[in-house]
């Protein structure tokens, strides 16, 4: 998986260490349980739903394998998921978007725990991806700003999002566990 995947070559080296580390013998049993589970009757949408604990089910709209359509019907139905949906195709997405993960816990935390009124974010505009996450987000346009890359200038589209926007568009439920233990880190925020 790591050998084909666009990764910074740091991050390559350490999922490739880590998964050296895995006994043959385990990997096996591993993959043979997990074999004889995809190949059962099932309905794992069904048993998320009746777990009855707050999740969220983050999918690519292409290369992940995506929700069958009663999946998605019963994922949001369920009151305790969110179903997120990023643009474009992703296979591995703690790796292959990362920003998306990112941005939602830092967002949740800034805008349920931190009470912030806005976030502000910059963007080039020939980053489509970023572009594209951006606005999955909730993110509106705020105006440009003219940055350099190099010894090129760019043109970068300045984005903000409201603490009423962040409530009003749909994203997944993050728990924050801790933040009382940390708070004074963030001086006066709160």
């Amino acid at each position: 998986m790591t050998k084909h995947a666009e990764l910074p070559p740091d991050r390559k080296a350490v999922l490739k260490a880590d998964f050296a580390l895995n006994d043959p013998r385990h990997m096996r049993r591993g993959l043979q349980a997990y074999l004889s589970w995809l190949k059962r009757d099932d309905d794992p949408a069904r048993r998320l739903c009746e777990a009855a604990v707050p999740a969220w089910v983050v999918h690519a709209e292409k290369g992940d394998g995506g929700l069958t359509p009663h999946e998605r019907q019963v994922l949001e139905a369920c009151p305790h998921v969110r179903v997120v949906t990023l643009p474009g195709s992703v296979f591995f997405l703690p790796n292959e978007a990362p920003k998306a993960i990112a941005g939602i816990g830092l967002l949740t935390l800034a805008f349920d725990h931190l009470w912030a009124e806005a976030a502000v974010s910059e963007v080039f505009q020939d980053n489509l991806a970023s572009q594209g996450v951006s606005r999955k987000l909730g993110y509106e346009p705020d105006g440009i700003s003219r940055d350099a890359r190099g010894r090129e200038a760019l043109v970068s589209d300045r984005l903000r999002l409201s603490r009423s926007r962040w409530e009003n568009v749909a994203h997944p439920r993050v728990v924050v566990d801790g933040i009382e233990a940390c708070r004074h880190m963030f001086d006066g925020v709160g």
